[in-house]
């Protein structure tokens, strides 16, 4: 009986002692995502996002007719950073995309925050260079990361941090489709920049961020070009390198082939800040060159700008150009 008695006083005191911490509101550990917020991101501006024509988003059993490449994949850099101090803002986190709809973003719940995405298409090259690690893309500078529809704050410190730059993005080569091109001011590729800051505090669970095109084409014409390439180089003798890789068309594209690059300072400005030298060569079919003439244009951002070229005849070479300029709904036209 005495025995009974302890066991009972026992398991009251224990009761007692549980109800008071209760009352006490002793803390519980606060949820892993704390202090951020998810905020979701759709793209929109000069930016047209649309996926393939798949029935349902997926590839039919047998057929990838309907499937796009990695290599025509548009790529989404993006990076956030915080504001420390005055216009001064850190790396926060970044990560790659190659789903417009995954960018679902947690910030920081309080500050101010500043989101910057990247948006790279292939455009009129072969794709944007890239290897594999652990069966996702793998992309060096200026991104440093591989593509996982995630962001992170792994690449936030020097020499891994994921760059803010469109110029110096690399290109498959198009002889040697193993290996990239090398980098140019002007890469030969159709990017697109957005940018916004916002309080996060206030911010809404989805947000509208405006993408600016920042690309200039270019295409090639003439009347009398029926055998043989032309070959249009970007640099002057004695430069280490070129701000826009060498073109080459044969009379069975001239019509139909186009080149589209992108600069980063076009993310502010609408047009190159100096004129880019070109450089045009009728290479014959003997495998003689003939030099055509060369101009000095300030390509436009979403101009495309068309040299026309006439064929020397008689031993001409030199040929002054002369230039007119319209919008991209029209030709700028180089005559050459």
């Amino acid at each position: 009986m005495k025995r009974t008695l302890s066991l009972l006083t026992m398991l009251g005191c224990l009761t007692f002692i549980a109800c008071q911490k209760q009352k006490s509101g002793s803390p519980t550990l606060p949820p892993a995502t704390e202090g951020t917020k998810e905020i979701r991101f759709r793209l929109g501006g000069e930016l047209l996002v649309t996926e393939s024509p798949l029935s349902n988003g997926r590839v039919a059993p047998g057929t990838n007719d309907l499937s796009k490449t990695v290599r025509d994949s548009t790529l989404y850099v993006v990076m956030v950073k915080t504001q420390q101090s005055g216009s001064y803002y850190t790396n926060y986190m970044s990560g790659l995309y190659d789903v417009a709809d995954s960018i679902r973003l947690n910030i920081p719940a309080t500050g101010n925050v500043r989101v910057v995405v990247n948006a790279y298409r292939r455009g009129t090259s072969i794709g944007l260079y890239h290897t594999w690690e652990n069966g996702l893309r793998k992309f060096d500078y200026p991104f440093n990361s591989v593509v996982n529809n995630k962001s992170d704050s792994l690449h936030r410190n020097y020499p891994n941090v994921t760059e803010d730059t469109i110029s110096w993005v690399r290109v498959f080569n198009p002889i040697d489709t193993l290996q990239p091109l090398p980098g140019a001011s002007y890469p030969e590729v159709d990017a697109y920049r957005g940018s916004i800051e916002f309080a996060a505090a206030t911010a809404p669970p989805v947000m509208l961020l405006n993408m600016r095109r920042a690309a200039f084409g270019l295409r090639f014409a003439s009347s009398n070009f029926t055998s043989g390439k032309l070959i249009a180089e970007y640099k002057m003798p004695g430069d280490a390198f070129a701000n826009i890789h060498l073109h080459t068309v044969t009379p069975a594209d001239i019509n139909s082939r186009f080149f589209i690059h992108s600069a980063d300072v076009l993310k502010e400005l609408d047009s190159l800040p100096s004129g880019q030298y070109v450089h045009i060569k009728w290479e014959k079919t003997d495998g003689s060159v003939v030099p055509i003439g060369t101009t000095y244009i300030r390509f436009k951002r979403n101009v495309m700008t068309t040299i026309n070229i006439t064929i020397p005849d008689g031993g001409r070479i030199g040929i002054t150009p002369q230039i007119t300029e319209t919008t991209w709904s029209g030709t700028e036209t180089v005559n050459l």
